[in-house]
């Protein structure tokens, strides 16, 4: 550092050179956590993790694509890396220690549903090529291990939808020398959570709010309820900022406990209307009440 740095005179020198240079940079991007930064930065972008005001800088230089397969060593292991769209059990691609890919390997959980591959490789094929499979496509991580190697999914870092509403997601860490690894949950980005009512009312309310800040809500009404109690419950909601709260009226899946008869907003226009025709000074209120009940029914399918 400059000499001149090192008094009071060179600390302004400095904050002001520091100023300088964020200015130049065009554009300083704030982030929560550096987890969140994107796949891709900017070159002439500063990227500040806010938790702990540290910065980085995103450099061209030390990032290299590949778009057809390639063999690479790290220290005495061998690493075929399988753009997706190429079948790694081509003869000319050669076998290896490690495969990272973009494969479907049947028997896989292709999601947080039950639903198995079928129509992808078979996991016998590759284990005979290569020791260790690390691979992304189906968003559920999944690991496995056999006498012959281990076929690791890492699955989606985050949440995308409700339909992976219950499944954990994180990353994972490899040593490449001696094969093992460990997977780290992600405990900072948003989760997409599936309520029911009659689950939310058992809570205790100093949970309600920690579990859903920041998230993703959808709630689905499985009981009757009032509306006034509707109301006052999406009001709670509410004060507990989630980043979305979504109300399940049609209730699917939970259909055996709610009462679809129950129209709530049918039920406050009808007191409404009843309400009305008693400010009406007419000679047959009760007929013509009927009347306009049945006429609302007919027109909206609300059942009597």
């Amino acid at each position: 550092m400059k000499e001149q740095f090192l008094n009071l005179q060179g600390l302004t020198e400095l904050v002001d050179y520091i100023k300088k240079y964020i200015a130049d940079q065009q554009e300083v991007i704030p982030y929560a956590s550096y987890t969140l930064f994107p796949t891709i930065g900017k070159t002439n972008a500063i990227y500040v993790d806010t938790t702990t005001n540290a910065i980085y800088r995103w450099d061209d230089n030390n990032i290299k694509y590949y778009d057809k397969p390639a063999r690479l060593n790290i220290g005495d292991k061998s690493i075929t890396l399988c753009p997706w769209g190429f079948n790694p059990l081509n003869p000319e691609i050669e076998s290896s220690d490690y495969l990272f890919g973009h494969f479907e390997i049947n028997t896989f959980q292709m999601n947080s549903s039950e639903h198995l591959c079928e129509e992808g490789f078979k996991l016998s094929d590759l284990l005979k090529k290569f020791n260790s499979i690390f691979s992304g496509h189906f968003h559920k991580a999944q690991f496995r291990k056999y006498s012959s190697g281990s076929i690791v999914y890492v699955g989606n870092p985050f949440q995308m939808n409700y339909g992976e509403a219950g499944d954990k997601k994180g990353f994972i860490i490899l040593d490449v020398d001696t094969g093992k690894y460990s997977y780290h949950y992600n405990e900072i980005s948003p989760k997409f959570i599936k309520m029911t009512l009659s689950s939310l009312i058992r809570k205790e309310p100093s949970k309600i709010g920690k579990e859903i800040v920041n998230n993703y809500l959808r709630l689905a009404i499985d009981k009757n309820i009032t509306v006034d109690d509707m109301d006052e419950l999406i009001k709670l909601l509410s004060s507990c900022q989630p980043l979305e709260c979504d109300i399940d009226w049609d209730n699917k899946g939970f259909s055996s406990a709610i009462d679809t008869k129950t129209d709530f907003v049918a039920l406050e226009l009808m007191e409404a209307i009843k309400e009305y025709i008693g400010l009406l000074d007419v000679p047959n209120p009760k007929e013509v009440l009927q009347y306009l009940q049945k006429k609302y029914r007919e027109i909206s399918n609300v059942p009597g």
